[in-house]
């Protein structure tokens, strides 16, 4: 693959506490492409957090390597390259829509970071200019969201992590808001990784799909994504939409089917 962006090489992960070890991932290798859309996808518990949380270089792998850019995690996040988007906002509720996005420069100690992105432009992107002053108890769950992501954004970062940002939402506006992060990735231009239950969502969103075991999580099958882009809703309602699903349904449940035979 060409002008690789994010590449893991034999990737293990095993948590220990004490006497007890849980294999949480087990030899993962992939490579995603710069400004890549890829989903992962997997049964509860079976690693696919743990996974975006070596990318964040909020663990560490205990076998193999992960690389972004050629260098470390580590290194990237202190660039301020890496923005991550949870499942929850996690707004600081005194602080206005502004003023939390513009949390992560005050951190970095400076007013205008370079290469930052501006605050209003952030607001128009993600459709909340008319939100600014409000607090976050005067917002709906998915504007929350919304704030969570311009907050990702502001310094501008080469990788976006998506941790099942839209799970907690009702399926309306999770349906809304892929379109919307849609829109916000292709303006931006960035690489994103997405952790998801839906085989919808992974479908709609993404240029290919992770399809991960369960624990200790591997990628048991890679599955292209060919429907064209821009998508938009009512691809949803395409036969090519349909025979996506199907494929990774099948590839998610197989290793249900072996163990039950």
């Amino acid at each position: 693959m060409s002008d690789v962006s994010i590449v893991l090489e034999g990737v293990s992960k095993t948590f220990v506490d004490g006497a007890n070890r849980v294999h949480a991932v087990e030899r993962v290798d992939l490579a995603i492409a710069r400004g890549e859309f890829v989903a992962l996808i997997g049964p509860s518990g079976c690693g696919k957090s743990t996974v975006l949380r070596m990318l964040g270089d909020l663990e560490s792998p205990s076998t193999g390597s992960v690389t972004i850019d050629g260098v470390s995690p580590g290194e990237i996040r202190k660039r301020r390259q890496i923005g991550m988007v949870f499942q929850e906002a996690n707004l600081l509720p005194w602080r206005s829509v502004y003023d939390n996005i513009a949390l992560p420069l005050e951190i970095a100690g400076k007013s205008a970071v370079p290469g930052a992105r501006s605050i209003d432009d952030l607001l128009e992107l993600v459709g909340l200019k008319d939100f600014r002053d409000a607090l976050p108890w005067q917002l709906s769950g998915g504007m929350r969201q919304r704030v969570a992501i311009a907050r990702a954004l502001v310094l501008n970062p080469k990788v976006l992590l998506l941790d099942e940002p839209f799970g907690a939402l009702d399926e309306i506006t999770r349906n809304r808001l892929n379109i919307d992060l849609l829109k916000i990735w292709t303006e931006v231009g960035i690489t994103a990784v997405l952790v998801t239950h839906s085989i919808s969502e992974a479908v709609l969103m993404s240029d290919r799909i992770f399809v991960m075991s369960p624990r200790p999580a591997t990628i048991t099958t890679t599955i292209p994504v060919t429907l064209p882009r821009p998508r938009t809703a009512q691809m949803q309602r395409a036969p090519e939409f349909f025979d996506l699903v199907a494929r990774t349904g099948e590839a998610l449940y197989r290793p249900f089917e072996t163990e039950a035979a």
